[in-house]
């Protein structure tokens, strides 16, 4: 539709670099999760803006997000959120501690995801495109 505006969040090419696993595994850890979040392309923001282009949208703008230091801390946040899973499994509450919560580095993650990142590091990025 001409006039139309589409919001794109996609994931970077950089992504799985900086995953925490795969500084401490290499390329096995890179491997397996690919087979386990199955991105189907991680392209630079370059390429991510040739692919829409090519599909007929004009990029208004763009912002990259998830530093390379964001991205090791949500892989790292996977494997402690194991104790909410099977808390939500056994008795279907997510808070396993509810008591302990008022310790959880929030304002530390809010702020980590705040961080500034050039485009050919992010792990993610933004996208607003038009029509």
């Amino acid at each position: 539709i001409s006039g139309g505006v589409c919001y794109a969040t996609v994931m970077a090419a950089p992504w799985e670099e900086h995953l925490f696993g795969a500084k401490l595994f290499g390329n096995s850890y890179i491997r397996w999760m690919k087979k386990k979040q199955v991105h189907v392309n991680l392209f630079t923001h370059n390429q991510w803006k040739a692919v829409f282009r090519t599909a007929g949208f004009r990029v208004d703008s763009m912002t990259s997000y998830l530093s390379p230091r964001a991205a090791a801390w949500l892989d790292v946040l996977h494997y402690i959120s194991i104790p909410s899973l099977l808390s939500y499994a056994i008795n279907g509450q997510w808070v396993w501690l509810p008591k302990i919560t008022k310790w959880y580095p929030t304002a530390f993650f809010a702020n980590l995801m705040d961080e500034p990142v050039i485009p050919d590091d992010a792990g993610a990025l933004f996208f607003v495109l038009k029509k």
